[in-house]
């Protein structure tokens, strides 16, 4: 992104609508992974750390996984949108990201 004022818009789904909606956050799963914050800011190694969180996870799921993983930690920033369809009643929710990425392991699911 080569300028910072540009703002982006990401679609995020979610199986807990209520944490989305009342919460006022969107998340990410990967309970295994843990502290996004904790990783190596490289896809490589990313891979390695998710394939042994996970080794039932088929090879070719290893990029995807670490792809959202990297993009929700590095990528979404504060100003953009995201857009969150919802299951409990089909309406699409639109937001903006207002403070930066932290973890929080009561919330891990």
């Amino acid at each position: 992104m080569s300028n910072i004022d540009e703002k982006w818009l990401w679609g995020i789904h979610t199986y807990d609508d209520n944490l989305f909606l009342k919460g006022g956050v969107i998340a990410i799963g990967w309970k295994a992974i843990g502290d996004l914050s904790l990783l190596p800011a490289d896809r490589e190694a990313m891979k390695a750390i998710y394939a042994k969180a996970y080794p039932d996870d088929p090879k070719g799921s290893i990029p995807t996984g670490v792809g959202m993983l990297y993009r929700f930690f590095h990528e979404i920033k504060e100003g953009d949108y995201v857009v969150y369809p919802s299951k409990m009643n089909r309406r699409i929710n639109i937001g903006v990201v207002t403070g930066p990425y932290y973890f929080d392991p009561k919330e891990e699911k």
